[in-house]
C-alpha cells in the first residue's frame, strides 16, 4: 500500500477488495477455498448451533494454532464457510458436553485430483488425533471440481465410551490417495457451486433457481444465487436474492459481505457499514471483512471505529504490513505522529521490501513535526530504495531548501521534472525557472 499526501490528501487504505469487480466486472474474487459440511449425532439427528473452529495448521500468513475462523452450525446441523485462505486446517466442532466420535471428510482440489479423503475415521477420547485437512483451490475460468467436505459425528461425553466400544471392530477405511473422482448425480445446489466455480454464473445462476423453486427456503440457494448475478453485474438481481438469503438465515456466513460491496458500489455508505459489521459478527476473524469495513469507517472519517478494526487486523495476523500501515495513517490524522513513526519503523524490520514507501513515510512525519534534517535523510533513503519515487524526490527539493541547500534542491527538482510531466510537474517548471535566477 503506497500513501502519497501530494496525490491523495485522504489518509485511505488502498485494499478496497471487490470494488474493482464491481466496477470493472473482470477480477475474480480473491476468496479461493469454501468448506462445508455437517455436525450430527449417533443416529444421524442435526446438532444445531454448534461451534464450528477452524484452527491454521500450515497456512500463509498465520501461525500454527492461530484460530482463522468460527462459526455455528444451522438448524440443519450444516455449516459454510464461504472464504478460507487456502493451506492446511484442523477444523473441528465443540459443543459443552460433547466429543467429536467419528469424522469424514474429502478435499479435491480444481483439478479433480483428491488431496485426502477419509471416512468414519475414529477420534480419540482427547480429541488429539483430529486432523489437519488440506484445504485447495477450488478453481476458476473452466474448472468445476473442487470441493472440500467435513462431517462429524458427536456424542454426549457420558456415552462415548459405549458408542467407541460399538465401533471397535469396525476396521477404519484406508485413505484414498489422488484419484478419479467417483461421479454422481450433483442436486441443484451442488451443480450450482460447481458452475460457479468454473466460471459459468448464467449455468449457475439456472442451478440456484432450480434449487429454489424446489425448496424456496433454501437460504444456500439464494446465496448462491446473488453471487451468480453479481457476477455476471446484474446487482439489482444480486441483492434481491442475497437479501433473500439473509432473511431465511441471518447468521449464514458471505451474505453481508456480497450485500456490503454492493452498497459500497452504489454509494450507500451507511448500509455497507451495517452489512460489513454484521458479516463481521457472522465470520470473526476474517481479514478481509475487517479489512474493507475498516476503509469504510476511515472514508467515513470515523477515525477510532477504523482504528478498532485495523487493529483486530493486525493481532489477526501481525505480518499484515497493509493494515499496519494503514493503523499507522489513522494515528497520523489523529495528530499522534510518535506512535505513527513507531509503526512504521517496526514495519521496516519485518518488511524490508517497502522500504521506499515506509521512509517516504516517515519523512512526511518528520516534516510534519519540523524535523527537516531528518525528514531529508528519510526522503534520500526512500529514493536509494526506489530511484524512480519522484514524490521522494520533489518533496526532498523542497526540505533541502529549507536547510539552504539550494543546488541541491534544484538537482532533485530537475530529476522530478524527468519521472512526471502532469500538472504538478508545471508547476513545479516554473517554480524551478524562478529559483536558477535566483
Amino acid at each position: 500500500m503506497v500513501f502519497r499526501p501530494e496525490k491523495n490528501r485522504r489518509w485511505a487504505i488502498t485494499l478496497w477488495l471487490l470494488s474493482v469487480l464491481l466496477l470493472s466486472g473482470g477480477p475474480v474474487f480473491g476468496f479461493t477455498a469454501r468448506v462445508t459440511g455437517t455436525v450430527t449425532d449417533v443416529d444421524g439427528n442435526p446438532l444445531s448451533k454448534v461451534p464450528v473452529i477452524f484452527e491454521a495448521d500450515a497456512v500463509d500468513g498465520r501461525g500454527k494454532g492461530v484460530i482463522g475462523g468460527r462459526l455455528k452450525t444451522k438448524k440443519t446441523g450444516k455449516f459454510t464457510y464461504p472464504f478460507l485462505d487456502t493451506g492446511s486446517w484442523k477444523i473441528y466442532p465443540q459443543l459443552e458436553g460433547y466429543l467429536v466420535l467419528t469424522m469424514s471428510y474429502i478435499s479435491i482440489d480444481s483439478n479433480g485430483d483428491t488431496r485426502a479423503d477419509e471416512t468414519d475415521l475414529k477420534i480419540s477420547r482427547d480429541q488429539t488425533n483430529l486432523p489437519a485437512i488440506p484445504v485447495p483451490p477450488q478453481g476458476g475460468g473452466a474448472v468445476t471440481r473442487g470441493r472440500c467436505e467435513v462431517h462429524f459425528v458427536m456424542v454426549p461425553e457420558a456415552d462415548y465410551r459405549t458408542q467407541m466400544a460399538r465401533l471397535q471392530g469396525a476396521s477404519i477405511p484406508e485413505v484414498k490417495r489422488a484419484g478419479p473422482v467417483t461421479s454422481r448425480k450433483r442436486d441443484p445446489l451442488e451443480r450450482g457451486d460447481e458452475l460457479f466455480a468454473g466460471g459459468d454464473f448464467a449455468g449457475a445462476a439456472e442451478a440456484y433457481q432450480e434449487a429454489m423453486d424446489a425448496d424456496p427456503t433454501n437460504a444456500d440457494a439464494h446465496y448462491g444465487l446473488g453471487k451468480a448475478m453479481l457476477r455476471k453485474d446484474d446487482l439489482g438481481g444480486a441483492q434481491t436474492a442475497l437479501m433473500k438469503a439473509g432473511r431465511l438465515d441471518p447468521e449464514l456466513p458471505g451474505v453481508n459481505f456480497y450485500l456490503g460491496t454492493i452498497y459500497r458500489s452504489l454509494a450507500q455508505d451507511v448500509a455497507a457499514i451495517a452489512a460489513f459489521e454484521k458479516e463481521r459478527a457472522n465470520s470473526p476473524d476474517q481479514e478481509e471483512v475487517l479489512v474493507n469495513l475498516a476503509t469504510l469507517y476511515q472514508e467515513d472519517q470515523q477515525l477510532d471505529k477504523a482504528m478498532e478494526v485495523l487493529q483486530e487486523v493486525v493481532a489477526l495476523n501481525p505480518d499484515n504490513t497493509d493494515a499496519s500501515l494503514a493503523v499507522a495513517n489513522v494515528h497520523n490524522a489523529q495528530g499522534e505522529t510518535a506512535q505513527a513513526e513507531a509503526i512504521y519503523r517496526s514495519i521496516l524490520e519485518k518488511n524490508p521490501g517497502q522500504q521506499d514507501v515506509i521512509w517516504y513515510n516517515i519523512g512526511v512525519n518528520a516534516l510534519n513535526n519540523d524535523k527537516n534534517a531528518e525528514a531529508a535523510q528519510a526522503f534520500e533513503k526512500s529514493i536509494e530504495a526506489n530511484k524512480k519515487n519522484s514524490d521522494a524526490y520533489l518533496r526532498l527539493g523542497y526540505v533541502l531548501l529549507s536547510l539552504d541547500r539550494r543546488e541541491e534542491a534544484i538537482r532533485h527538482f530537475e530529476t522530478y521534472l524527468k519521472l512526471e510531466n502532469g500538472p504538478e510537474a508545471q508547476q513545479v517548471v516554473v517554480f524551478l525557472k524562478q529559483l536558477r535566477k535566483g
